[in-house]
């Protein structure tokens, strides 16, 4: 699957859209699992964008047109999160890394 625009085109894999300004945390979180080099990061304004592209984004990505979002695509399902804390803690799931320990896991949902 190929999620494409005129100005933005995502056939990695795992793509994660955001504006770098607002998500930089978040890229710290895929340094820290060590994931960097199995994303796709692309810079997505929508207050910069087009009328074209912010309607292409609603449409195929994020229905309320804001990042962050992750565009996983591995089995070809095309999967599309969204929300940051959702995607941190997926990602933390899927590399065993930055959980917390099972005793302590309702705190940790507390504060996401």
């Amino acid at each position: 699957m190929s999620y494409k625009s005129s100005h933005l085109t995502i056939t990695s894999y795992v793509a994660v859209i955001l504006s770098i300004l607002q998500c930089s945390w978040r890229v710290y979180v895929f340094t820290e699992l060590g994931a960097e080099e199995d994303f796709e990061f692309v810079s997505y304004n929508p207050y910069q964008a087009s009328e074209d592209e912010r309607q292409w984004y609603v449409d195929c990505v994020h229905p309320h047109g804001t990042v962050p979002a992750m565009v996983e695509d591995e089995d070809g399902g095309g999967r599309v999160m969204l929300e940051s804390a959702a995607i941190c803690m997926y990602l933390a799931e899927r590399y065993g890394c930055l959980l917390p320990q099972p005793d302590m896991m309702s705190d940790y949902l507390e504060s996401v």
